[in-house]
């Protein structure tokens, strides 16, 4: 699996590509973009999801990936926006502040007398 740009999976008509955004821990974006199977009329069309949800169908590869592309800016630039609010905020929250303490007592008993 390829980080931080579109890879390839697939051969012949069985064709996708993912997007897997890490940030490290828990914070993961994957995006999707598989080509379907071809349709009645003989025609295929792509889906796009974004971390399994939000399946859309598009008329061509390269749309679906926009799409992909764009959604993941958003969510993106909204995780970063509430993490910046998060810290603003931490120093006054009674349970981060414990938390603090507890990881300043372990690196204190830690520490090289």
């Amino acid at each position: 699996m390829t980080r931080n740009q579109w890879s390839r999976y697939g051969r012949g008509a069985c064709e996708g590509y993912s997007l897997s955004i890490f940030g490290g821990g828990c914070t993961r974006f994957e995006g999707s973009v598989s080509r379907s199977v071809p349709q009645h009329d003989g025609g295929v069309h792509w889906l796009s999801s974004i971390n399994g949800k939000c399946e859309q169908t598009h008329a061509t590869r390269e749309e679906a990936m926009a799409r992909v592309e764009w959604e993941l800016s958003i969510a993106g630039e909204a995780f970063v926006a509430s993490f910046a609010e998060y810290k603003t905020h931490r120093p006054k929250n009674k349970f981060s502040q414990a938390v603090d303490a507890m990881r300043a007592a372990r690196l204190n008993a830690n520490a090289p007398a």
